[in-house]
């Protein structure tokens, strides 16, 4: 599935939600729809489709991973870890980090964010 079609598709299961593109609208290689957020911002539930996210630190921020479809490596500082459908990791953001799908098609995966997560959060390195 091409990243325009799986972005069509977020709209359709998502109509009501902020989805935001990364690095651009024009070229996503990660796409993240927010669905829910605390009111005190204490943390953000999200859908990531990643197929490669840039290299980047979400500066204050714990993640959690977890793929509910496809499979990702993601990278950490140095270590490189393989997550599997129904595997998940949690990190302290603040490392650098990306991710590859690896496979064609974008992995999916839900991601909680303590506290939520913003897009100025994203910091390329």
């Amino acid at each position: 599935m091409k990243r325009s079609v799986a972005l069509a598709l977020l709209h359709v299961e998502f109509p009501d939600k902020n989805i935001v593109c990364l690095p651009d609208d024009d070229d996503p290689q990660e796409v993240i729809v927010e669905l829910e957020r605390a009111e005190d911002d204490s943390y953000s539930v999200a859908i990531a489709l990643i197929q490669e996210s840039l290299p980047h630190r979400n500066p204050g921020l714990v993640e959690a991973y977890l793929v509910e479809e496809g499979q990702l490596v993601i990278y950490i500082d140095e270590d490189m870890e393989i997550l599997e459908q129904g595997g998940g990791l949690t990190f302290d953001a603040d490392h650098v980090h990306w991710a590859i799908a690896l496979s064609s098609e974008p992995a999916r995966v839900r991601v909680t964010s303590r506290p939520a997560w913003k897009p100025e959060h994203n910091v390329l390195v």
